[in-house]
């Protein structure tokens, strides 16, 4: 995802299905500590969120379109997933 303001910075982009988040009473609770969590901090190592909501909208390649989803706004890490490198 690139910004409208300035095309040549990079963000990432965490959506979640509602499924997800009402599988499991604490799943909700887990992604609102973590929005809680990261919003609080502020390290050079540590990957910045730079907006968060529960209103976001997919539509699929299909014509599905999926609403009301959990989004999270980070800064753009390069080099995969996380738990792809454990």
């Amino acid at each position: 995802m690139r910004s409208l303001k300035n095309p040549k910075k990079q963000f990432a982009l965490k959506m979640l299905k509602n499924e997800f988040l009402e599988k499991d009473e604490k799943n909700f609770g887990i992604v609102q500590e973590e929005i809680k969590i990261l919003e609080s901090l502020n390290h050079q190592n540590i990957i910045t969120i730079n907006g968060c909501g529960s209103n976001g909208r997919i539509v699929k390649p299909s014509g599905r379109v999926l609403e009301n989803l959990v989004y999270i706004i980070l800064e753009f890490a390069p080099g995969g997933i996380l738990f792809d490198m454990c």
